[in-house]
């Protein structure tokens, strides 16, 4: 995933209709509508989370401004910095250096267990 943020700027005569994100993937020159950055339609809302990106990937975004009329649409903001998305997080390989102190001598009561008898 990648979280999108922007700042509004003035919108003039726009009557707002709704938020328009786009991603761009640098790996293969795509562009496209990143899910969860779709039908944006609250002015107050300046942020949307981009899911379903490929792991491994760099992606920049622009947003724009849509209007009621179209011709008063704004241009596509400048891109973001590149976000990497992560391959994920690797599973564990072991444990190993394992310590404990406090150990247990022959004799020693332990709370609610009755004696040690190591």
């Amino acid at each position: 995933v990648a979280h999108v943020t922007w700042s509004l700027q003035a919108v003039n005569d726009c009557a707002f209709a709704a938020y328009s994100v786009l991603g761009h993937d640098k790996t293969t020159g795509v562009s496209f509508v990143p899910e969860g950055c779709t039908h944006l339609m609250d002015f107050a809302e300046t942020s949307c989370t981009a899911t379903e990106l490929s792991p491994g990937r760099q992606y920049t975004f622009t947003v724009s401004v849509l209007c009621a009329n179209p011709e008063c649409n704004s241009a596509s903001s400048t891109q973001s910095p590149s976000t990497y998305v992560g391959i994920g997080c690797p599973a564990p390989t072991g444990i190993s250096d394992v310590a404990a102190s406090g150990a247990c001598q022959e004799g020693d009561m332990v709370p609610d267990q009755g004696v040690c008898t190591t």
